[in-house]
């Protein structure tokens, strides 16, 4: 509109229709974004209070934790980085206290239970006592055995 004064000219229906439609695309591609962040956030808040539960029943107040995640070519460089261990195979697991509860920022070190990203698919679960992973699958171990500790080669 702006161009057409500035060149003293009309702007015709079909130049409005299509601004418009433009316009339209970017607010519902927008609204999307939202409502996938939202419901990535409300999926892992519901598992961490899940975990936080059982893990209270357990006797357990700092639970060991991990992120499945969907192991695919769509699977990003920073879901990668953060819940599989260097090897590509193995979770990582954190102490539930490690977590972050609020929107993560590509980069940061530590991982957030809402979700790394608003396409995220990951999924946070408790790793209970005496399990740990084999090859990349959860398996039992042993009874004393602690996944967290042996992964910061403290066991």
């Amino acid at each position: 509109v702006k161009e057409a004064k500035a060149n003293n000219t009309r702007v015709t229906q079909e130049q409005v229709n299509e601004v418009f439609s433009g316009e339209m695309e970017k607010a519902k591609s927008h609204m999307k974004l939202i409502a996938e962040a939202e419901s990535t956030k409300t999926r892992n808040v519901g598992h961490t209070m899940e975990i936080a539960g059982k893990a209270k029943n357990m006797g357990i107040s700092d639970p060991n934790v991990f992120f499945i995640v969907v192991r695919d070519n769509s699977l990003c460089s920073e879901c990668l980085r953060l819940h599989m261990m260097p090897d590509g195979v193995t979770p990582k697991v954190y102490k539930m206290s490690e977590l972050s509860h609020s929107w993560h920022k590509r980069g940061e070190d530590r991982p957030s239970s809402c979700g790394l990203h608003p396409h995220c698919r990951c999924s946070e679960s408790m790793l209970p006592p005496g399990w740990g992973f084999r090859n990349g699958y959860i398996s039992f171990i042993s009874l004393d055995h602690d996944e967290w500790a042996v992964q910061r080669g403290l066991d």
